[in-house]
């Protein structure tokens, strides 16, 4: 998941320098910790969509909860979809593509790994 919040980080990071060049900017300096939250909180509704389409429900993200769960349990696995039946749980893992650190068998989708 580093991997995927630094890509991303980068990817703001770009957009950012690239509107200071073409508008006067309202902050003179990058604001990284805002960028990395951006990033991660991206990342974390990339993930999360893909699991509502699968599922084929709409789970709304918890930003609040989610950023106070990486500043304080960043080693710690954080729940994206609280209460997934284990109808849902199987589809879930029968349709999950190969490369979604999701693809653990024994894995929830509900849990976002870090």
């Amino acid at each position: 998941m580093r991997k995927e919040f630094n890509d991303e980080f980068d990817r703001l990071r770009k957009a950012w320098l690239a509107r200071r060049m073409t508008t006067p900017p309202k902050s003179t300096h990058l604001d990284r910790n805002k960028l990395y939250k951006q990033a991660r909180l991206a990342v974390a509704h990339r993930y999360l969509d893909q699991a509502n389409a699968l599922l084929g429900q709409p789970t709304a993200l918890d930003e609040r909860a989610f950023e106070l769960h990486v500043e304080q349990k960043p080693l710690l696995p954080f729940t994206l979809i609280p209460d997934i039946s284990a109808t849902d749980f199987a589809r879930f893992n029968e349709e999950i593509p190969v490369e979604s650190p999701h693809a653990n068998p024994r894995r929830s989708p509900a849990v976002l790994p870090f």
